[in-house]
């Protein structure tokens, strides 16, 4: 028999160096708090391509920017 379930795809991720380095904290900040929340959160940081922050384009969606 043959399963119809689809596997789904997590989208890329493509995060600016800075973006990156202020999750990371924030991860590590509340990782004694809620570690599963804080898990997670490292493992889609660690999936994410990491580029320069000149690099992401102006109708992406940053931390802190207008």
């Amino acid at each position: 028999m043959q399963d119809n379930t689809k596997i789904r795809r997590k989208p890329n991720i493509r995060i600016s160096k800075s973006d990156h380095a202020r999750l990371s904290a924030l991860a590590n900040t509340v990782a004694a708090r809620t570690p599963e929340a804080a898990d997670e959160l490292f493992a889609e940081l660690e999936r994410a391509r990491i580029v320069a922050d000149a690099w992401v384009s102006a109708g992406t969606v940053r931390m802190g920017r207008p």
